[in-house]
This record gives structure tokens, sequence and C-alpha cells, in this order.
């Protein structure tokens, strides 16, 4: 299904390279199968472990945490409570980094419910949308959040708080 020279399997190579990934996680339906090998041939990747969705949270849970997690047609899968449960234990403990390939079509996960979980679109095609979820680019540092407006260094030693 996949090739390189499809975009979101590049817009996904391109994305993931951009940070230092050791250790990817792939839990992909059998549909995508062929990402793994995608992904693999793009990246330098020291570790690729690619299971089944089902299996998706024993297999993050048995190592340290992942520098990428990418869920690819897994959502379509599982129920919806099991797929809420994936998609926050991988973001909030499991990986550093969070990708999901969604069906654009489908009901089941629409793309309000995606946003909801931090998660920003970062590509899209005919057939499919991927979102993103990095800690580190989540929320943006609000501009009054710095010492120009709270901190007063000239009234430091005149009062006592």
């Amino acid at each position: 299904m996949y090739s390189d020279d499809q975009p979101l399997c590049r817009a996904l190579a391109t994305d993931v390279g951009q940070g230092a990934h050791d250790r990817l996680l792939l839990l992909a339906s059998p549909a995508h199968a062929a990402l793994g090998a995608c992904l693999d041939t793009a990246l330098e990747i020291t570790e690729c472990r690619q299971v089944a969705p089902e299996d998706g949270l024993t297999a993050a849970s048995d190592t340290q945490r992942w520098d990428c997690a990418v869920l690819a047609g897994a959502l379509e899968q599982l129920p919806r409570s099991e797929g809420e449960h994936l998609i926050s234990s991988l973001r909030d403990i499991y990986a550093r980094r969070l990708y999901i390939l969604v069906d654009a079509a489908t009901d089941r996960w629409p793309a309000r419910d995606l946003i909801a979980f931090g998660l920003s679109e970062v590509g899209r095609s005919e057939t499919q949308v991927l979102y993103r979820y990095d800690v580190s680019t989540y929320k943006r540092t609000p501009d009054w959040l710095n010492p120009r407006f709270w901190a007063h260094p000239e009234l430091w030693d005149k009062f006592r708080w």
C-alpha cells in the first residue's frame, strides 16, 4: 500500500526524521505493514518494533520509553474505549512523540476527537490523515508568562510578601 513516493509516507518520514529517534514502535494493521519498511529505509533507526494494534500496550510497556510511536490503521480495528486508552497511554507514558494515521472517511474518529487528545494535523491525502503529538510543541508558552510581567526586581528589598 505504501511506497516511497506516496505523500503521507514521505511526510511521516520527514516529520519523524526531524527529531532524534533511535527506537520506534509501530502499531499497524496488516494493510499498513509496509509502512515499517518505508520508515526503516527513510530513517536511521536502531530499533523498530512492529506489533499488532491489540498488543500495543503490552509491547510498549515491556521496555523503557519509546522515542516515537506510530499508530497506522490501528484505531479502526479497536473498540472506542480501547482506542482512547491506547492513545492516552502512548501519549502520556510510553512514547515521547506519537503519530496517528487514520482513515479520512471514518466516523468513529472525527478530527475534533483527535484534536481533543492534543494531536495536530500534519499531513493529509485523499484517503488518510496524519496527526502528531509532541509534548515539546504541544503548547506555546504564553507571552504573559515571563518575568517582564510579574517579577519586579526593584521591589524585592522594599516589600516582604
